[in-house]
């Protein structure tokens, strides 16, 4: 059994679940809205590529392009990005996705309450027909976006995380047929309840029935290279350095570690590389594509983890961003000389409280040895990091400091041999 879940049960949306939480005197949303956006109610699928609004209220399908980052709940982070980023006027591929109450809908008919094993679960899903109008609807927005077929993508709720990206937890599938999007649609949904899928988040302490399963379904681009772009090398763990990883054709073997591609690196002061060419593709290429990497860091406001490609035409498209993961942006902060300051995760209201406390105690290091430190704070994975710059100052303010402490330790000496003295 899934015990996991409240009471045992596997059911998370549908009519039985709604009633189950009205016996319980907990407030249901309404059907067609989505739960803590008030009442406004969820788009679904329109056929005016400019309206994020929908003309069949009862579909749960969203245009990408009407996400943003608080979608995450219904939609899963990484379609919540793409559309964000979308929105801020980023090339990315244009698609629709299916939301996290389909999947819940879907698993609703494919389980029975006390007949449910984590093994069973992704089974039963794939064996259960999809709902006949969102096969429908599928099969119309994949002819839409492209004849030649399209990108069906994981989006789960458990994904794409700060502290951890779930990659290769989910199955994705590429160059999918118009008349095939509906089942690839129900390999996306039962890939959450994969071995690997259920490990990572037993790892990561994430429940089961916490979470769901969102699906991309996107414009597919027939890359000529493809690949991705770290804004902090996390192999060599360099805060100052991009690191780029290419290949020829589609990037999904890099992304899964089966081919290594070309590594190159460049400098954030002045987009220079650090190793000599030739490159696979031109340098004014590479330093447009570094560039709009650092542009998508700035407004998603941490380092990225970003998976892009070149069309033929060799325009470039970003396909997915998310932060580099806890572990790895640690080991590139402890590189470039920051410290973890507490060893425990905060509150948003604890780090507050520890940010303003950090602030203070360089406040009164700056008055006691009359410097100018700044106080330097950054968050990474829940942990908050802190800057020593009296550790990395120049030589006469080193030497200024010294002299403070001489001075204090012999005054301090001389009133504790005048105390001793008179107490003697």
């Amino acid at each position: 059994m899934v015990n996991d879940c409240p009471s045992g049960q596997v059911l998370l949306a549908g009519p039985r679940f709604a009633r189950s939480r009205q016996e319980s005197g907990e407030r249901v949303p309404e059907p067609g809205r989505i739960p803590g956006r008030g009442t406004r109610h969820a788009p679904s699928v329109g056929h005016d590529r400019g309206d994020p609004q929908v003309h069949n209220m009862t579909l749960p399908i969203l245009r990408l392009g009407s996400l943003d980052l608080s979608s995450a709940d219904h939609a899963g982070m990484k379609a919540s990005r793409l559309g964000f980023l979308l929105a801020n006027g980023f090339a990315v591929p244009n698609g629709y996705c299916v939301v996290r109450s389909a999947y819940e809908e879907h698993l609703n008919r494919a389980l029975h309450l006390h007949d449910s094993t984590l093994e069973g679960i992704g089974a039963r899903i794939s064996r259960t027909p999809l709902d006949d109008r969102l096969r429908a609807e599928s099969r119309r927005i994949s002819v839409e976006l492209g004849r030649t077929g399209v990108a069906v993508r994981s989006s789960s709720t458990a994904e794409d995380l700060s502290a951890k990206s779930f990659a290769g937890a989910y199955e994705s599938i590429l160059c999918v047929h118009p008349e095939d999007c509906a089942d690839a649609v129900l390999r996306v949904w039962a890939s959450y309840w994969a071995p690997t899928a259920t490990t990572a988040r037993e790892a990561a302490r994430i429940e089961h029935c916490s979470a769901g399963m969102a699906v991309i379904v996107q414009r597919m681009i027939r890359p000529r290279f493809a690949g991705v772009i770290f804004t902090a090398d996390p192999r060599e763990g360099f805060e100052d350095r991009l690191a780029i990883e290419i290949v020829a054709g589609l990037g999904d073997t890099l992304v899964d570690g089966t081919e290594q591609g070309a590594r190159i690196g460049v400098l954030r002061d002045g987009l220079v590389f650090t190793e000599p060419g030739p490159f696979p593709v031109s340098e004014r290429e590479l330093k447009k594509l570094a560039a709009t990497a650092l542009r998508i860091e700035a407004l998603l406001g941490a380092p990225q983890d970003i998976e892009w490609c070149l069309d033929e035409s060799l325009r470039l498209w970003i396909l997915q961003s998310r932060p580099i993961t806890g572990e790895v942006h640690e080991r590139v902060l402890l590189h470039a000389g920051w410290e973890r300051a507490y060893d425990d995760v905060f509150s948003p209201f604890g780090r507050q409280l520890a940010i303003r406390r950090h602030s203070r105690w360089v406040k009164a290091i700056n008055r006691h040895y009359a410097t100018s430190f700044r106080s330097k704070v950054k968050e990474a994975g829940g942990f908050l990091y802190v800057r020593a710059p009296w550790r990395r100052t120049s030589r006469p303010v080193r030497w200024r400091m010294d002299l403070t402490k001489l001075i204090t330790w012999s005054r301090f000496r001389t009133v504790r041999d005048h105390y001793l003295a008179r107490k003697l």
